[in-house]
């Protein structure tokens, strides 16, 4: 979120979630918690992005920056109404990025096998019948 944000100038107050992901609970909680920010659902999550992309369209075409959307019992643009809303948790937010800082740290232990490579999937077996 952090790169969107940066490129945008803009700090998302909360994010919308829609498509398959919007029908789990934990998943959503999952993703309130990583970044940061709560998550809300629409009860109609199906083709979420491209009605929000229609929705962006129809800002632009009336003239409006259209930076947000109304907050309201309803979703304006969406075609649908809000359902969910899950809020971050602190606790399992640590949890997250010790989690990630773990990652990174053996991301970066492995770059001269990466850099080493010659496809972007090497099989570190050996056996070269099985790389793709």
């Amino acid at each position: 979120l952090g790169p969107v944000e940066a490129f945008s100038g803009d700090h998302a107050v909360e994010v919308v979630l829609g498509g398959g992901a919007a029908r789990s609970p934990g998943w959503c909680q999952i993703l309130a918690d990583v970044l940061d920010r709560p998550i809300r659902t629409l009860a109609d999550p199906g083709h979420a992005g491209a009605r929000a992309v229609a929705a962006w369209a129809a800002l632009a075409v009336d003239g409006r920056t259209g930076r947000s959307f109304d907050t309201g019992p309803e979703a304006p643009g969406l075609g649908s109404t809000w359902a969910d809303r899950y809020e971050p948790d602190p606790t399992d937010r640590r949890v997250h990025d010790d989690a990630h800082a773990q990652f990174l740290a053996v991301f970066d232990a492995l770059r001269p096998l990466r850099l080493g490579s010659r496809s972007p999937c090497p099989d570190l077996t050996g056996n070269p019948e099985s790389e793709t």
